[in-house]
């Protein structure tokens, strides 16, 4: 559990977000901008923690937008930042970048070998939390006022790490994957097709208010949790092209 820090002047709103954050470049991240932008403007300092290096996927480096810059710190475990560039430490990442580039050369000439086959990186948003991540959370400091929000409800173990008490602790929901399991392009390997209304229920219920951007999903939550506060904040922001997309590997 982490230990409390010293007092601020101006508390956080700690984000802990365990989906690729580059810019507003798809509807998740886009709204998670949008939320840290309304959070700052309500006298809060957005803050981002990542505690899976798995975030960075397959590409092993990356420039984050200008509209990045709402954070006042964005740290992800095992990666290295310089300016707006991160940098992953892992190994495994750049080896997986080449082989990617390897394998969609082989494929434009023809090749159809058992090693040209695609190997997704597991879905990180979902994927089961390593005794690194623990750590790694854990040993970050809470100040007094912080607030702290789980993006995803697969994110809500960080409130037990951190030591964050039930009413300044909220999970933006994003959506009822329970409703969703099975279907969908990509379902076979997202990670969730498991996931029971029962166990969804039950991570919601770990946050003293839940954030939905659809109004049946508020309803839902209430119905399910008539204890948890429901914001209904729906998004305002759509998604925007990279500016330079990062490579397909």
């Amino acid at each position: 559990m982490s230990r409390p820090g010293p007092p601020r002047a101006i508390p956080r709103a700690i984000i802990v977000s365990r989906q690729r954050l580059i810019g507003a470049t798809n509807g998740s991240s886009a709204y998670l901008i949008d939320l840290a932008n309304s959070v700052r403007a309500a006298g809060l300092e957005p803050v981002l923690w990542q505690p899976s290096p798995d975030v960075m996927g397959r590409i092993p480096f990356y420039r984050a937008r200008p509209e990045m810059a709402v954070f006042a710190a964005h740290e992800i475990r095992g990666v290295a930042r310089i300016g707006r560039w991160f940098v992953s430490r892992d190994p495994g990442v750049w080896r997986d970048a080449a082989l990617g580039v390897l394998r969609g050369a082989a494929q434009r000439l023809g090749i159809r070998a058992v090693w040209t086959r695609d190997r997704p990186r597991p879905y990180a948003i979902a994927a089961p939390w390593r005794p690194a991540d623990r750590s790694w959370l854990s040993a970050r400091s809470l100040g007094p006022r912080d607030v702290v929000l789980a993006d995803y409800a697969f994110q809500s173990e960080a409130f037990a790490l951190l030591g964050v008490p039930r009413v300044r602790s909220a999970i933006i929901m994003h959506d009822l994957f329970h409703r969703r399991a099975g279907s969908g392009v990509g379902a076979e390997r997202d990670s969730v097709t498991a996931l029971t209304r029962e166990a969804e229920v039950a991570l919601l219920a770990r946050a003293g208010t839940v954030i939905a951007i659809q109004q049946d999903e508020a309803d839902f939550v209430a119905g399910a949790l008539p204890e948890a506060r429901v914001i209904l904040a729906p998004g305002t922001r759509s998604p925007e092209a990279p500016e330079t997309a990062p490579a397909e590997l």
